[in-house]
């Protein structure tokens, strides 16, 4: 018989900008993100997961759409969490 070990999920949690900031965004070209540039800095992406769609609110005067991929800089050593909906990419937050 064989054991198994579990290991428990990892505690990150996602800190979000007070509101997310726009971006501009170089992308491959089946739109996955590689680059952005956030304050004056351009920053490599180094692997990224998703898009993951997330829409809601179609019953208000604000539904939303987005698209949002959790991004890994090498050159930060962190991960960060970016969306693209109609008005563009922006920044949502960073993982600790």
């Amino acid at each position: 018989s064989s054991s198994a070990v579990c290991r428990p999920p990892s505690a990150v949690s996602l800190r979000l900008l007070e509101h997310p900031e726009p971006v501009s965004v170089i992308s491959a070209p089946r739109g996955d993100p590689r680059a952005l540039d956030w304050r004056g800095r351009r920053i490599p992406i180094a692997r990224v997961v998703g898009p993951e769609r997330l829409s809601g609110a179609w019953w208000t005067e604000a539904p939303f759409a987005r698209d949002y991929w959790r991004c890994e800089s090498d050159e930060l050593g962190q991960e960060f969490l970016l969306y693209r909906d109609r008005e563009g990419w922006r920044l949502q937050g960073w993982y600790d």
